[in-house]
Parts: structure tokens; C-alpha cells; sequence
């Protein structure tokens, strides 16, 4: 009897001891299978290129929603959206640690002398400023931004000084001097605030299919968009290499966030146009489909929320 009893005891201590070598081994092979995801903090460097082409003239109308929002509220709240945001990462980091870099470029740089000093309030940079510098920027800079961006559009739109932009030139020539950081510590993000339409009068370039701009009378005499339907309109762009002309740069580092797409009334469906060009040129310089967003032009406050989504998915 005595023995029956020890050989069960013998068992269950057997089982016992099995299970728990079981349970160990798998808690060691899953502790192996982890892997911790490493978060980056980055220090922001954001540069905003606006389009002062006449897209900003109070006389153009719109369609619907637009009629109660001119071009300079809507841009002016994108920019504020973008500037709290930087404005809460320094927060966030603190007075010590935040380095971050904000900017507004104009390409060409305007021929008004007035427009140029007012420019250069806006240009912030963090990573040479005293902990009290930096302070006095956080107080600042949402009130800054607003009142000399408000300025710069007022004079424009008073003298119909209407510079343009000349976005194709301005990615071959000076993004990687002016919006890319060497330092890797850094996020490099460049917002593109303009309705699609890409020209000015110093890039007019066309070397077959490709060109250096964008406008409606170039769709129409390219005839490519022939139909009301997306699909088949960006198949014809593939098919035979529309686009514009490479600018034999690489931006893998670049991050691009295009606001306010706004084809003309008449035109609605160029936005397949615009877009499609977009990406093809983006991808064309190493800034992959994950690394930029184009987005049409909203109410200020769809737009806010489309902008906040792409600088927190980082």
C-alpha cells in the first residue's frame, strides 16, 4: 500500500515539476520573441511653402462652402494648426531639450522689400537659443505667425502682387539646402500650401510628356483628361509617361504634406490630374507613398484634423 501511495506521490511531483519546466521554457522563448519597439523621438524641422499666385485673389469665387472662406483665412489656419503643433512639442520636450526648427519660404523670394522683412520674423530656430529664448518663443510664436502671415497677404492682395510660386524649381534647387537637415536627429517635414496648379513664368519647360508645370490649358491640350473617371485617367498618365520633369534629386528624408488641391469650378476633376502628377514626382525623388499626403481643399476645420493625423503619424 505504502508503495502505491509513494509511486503516485512519485507521479504527481513528476507531472508537477514538468509542467512548471514547460511553463518556463515558454515564458523563455516568448521573452525572446519580444521585441521592443525603440520610440525615436524626433526633433521637428518643418519648412511651409506658400503659394502667392493669384489662388489668394478675393475675387475669385468658389463653389459652395468656399464663398464664406477666402484663400487667406484657410491658408492662415493651416499654418496656425501647424504652428501649435510645434508649439506643443516644445512643450512636450522641454525648454531644455527642444531644438525643433519652423519656417515659412517663399520661392521666388518677393521682389517687395516690405514682404521680405516681415518674412523674416518667420523663421524660428530652437537649437542655438537660450532656455530663455526659448520661452519667450513658446509665448510668442502662435501670434506671430498670424500677424505677419495676415500682413504678407494683405500687401499682396492690396497691390495684386500676386509672386506665384515656382514649386518645380523650388525641389530642384533648394530643398535639400533649405528643408533637410544633415542632422538625422531631426524630422524633416515640408507642407506645400497651393491650390495644384503648378507654374511659373521661369519654369515652362516641356520635354515631351514631362513638363515643369501644370495648368489647365496643358490638360486640355494634352487631352488627358478625357473622361470623368480617375481610374482610367491615371492609366493614360502611366501609359504614356505624363508627369513632370525629374529634377534628378533624392528625398528620402523628406516628408511632404500638400494642402488645399482646389481645381477650378469648371474643372473638377483635375484633381486626378494634380494628384496623380504629385505622386508620381514624389515617388520619382525617394519620397515614398507613406511619406506624403495630398489633400484637397476642406472647411478649416476637416483640414485641421487631416493635418494634425499626418504630423502625429510619425
Amino acid at each position: 500500500m505504502k508503495l502505491r501511495i509513494t509511486a503516485v506521490l512519485l507521479i504527481i511531483f513528476g507531472f508537477i515539476f514538468f509542467i512548471e519546466s514547460c511553463n518556463n521554457s515558454k515564458s523563455n522563448g516568448d521573452s525572446e520573441d519580444v521585441k521592443v519597439k525603440e520610440v525615436v523621438d524626433k526633433q521637428l524641422n518643418i519648412t511651409i511653402l506658400l503659394d502667392l499666385s493669384d489662388r489668394i485673389d478675393l475675387s475669385k469665387k468658389y463653389n459652395g462652402i468656399y464663398k464664406k472662406n477666402n484663400q487667406k483665412d484657410r491658408d492662415l489656419k493651416i499654418v496656425k494648426n501647424i504652428v501649435d503643433f510645434f508649439k506643443n512639442d516644445m512643450i512636450t520636450k522641454g525648454a531644455y531639450n527642444a531644438k525643433g526648427k519652423i519656417k515659412v519660404l517663399f520661392s521666388p523670394i518677393p521682389s517687395n522689400s516690405d514682404i521680405n522683412t516681415i518674412a523674416s520674423n518667420l523663421i524660428i530656430d530652437c537649437s542655438d537659443k537660450s532656455i530663455p529664448e526659448k520661452k519667450e518663443i513658446l509665448n510668442t510664436i502662435l501670434g506671430k505667425f498670424e500677424e505677419n502671415l495676415s500682413d504678407i497677404y494683405d500687401i499682396s492682395i492690396k497691390k495684386s502682387t500676386y509672386i506665384g510660386s515656382d514649386i518645380w524649381r523650388f525641389f530642384k534647387d533648394e530643398v535639400k539646402q533649405k528643408c533637410i537637415e544633415k542632422d538625422s536627429s531631426y524630422r524633416n517635414i515640408l507642407v506645400l500650401v497651393t491650390d495644384g496648379y503648378i507654374y511659373h513664368k521661369n519654369s515652362t519647360e516641356i520635354i515631351e510628356k514631362r513638363s515643369m508645370y501644370l495648368l489647365p490649358k496643358l490638360i486640355e491640350k494634352e487631352k488627358i483628361n478625357l473622361v470623368g473617371n480617375s481610374e482610367i485617367v491615371k492609366d493614360r498618365i502611366r501609359k504614356y509617361d505624363y508627369g513632370y520633369i525629374s529634377t534628378g534629386n533624392n528625398f528620402k528624408n523628406l516628408e511632404v504634406l500638400v494642402t488645399e488641391i482646389l481645381p477650378i469650378p469648371s474643372r473638377l476633376d483635375d484633381k486626378y490630374i494634380i494628384e496623380e502628377y504629385l505622386k508620381k514626382w514624389f515617388n520619382d525623388m525617394g519620397i515614398m507613398n507613406n511619406n506624403f499626403e495630398i489633400f484637397n481643399s476642406e472647411l478649416p476645420a476637416y483640414t485641421k484634423e487631416k493635418v494634425l493625423d499626418f504630423f502625429n503619424n510619425d
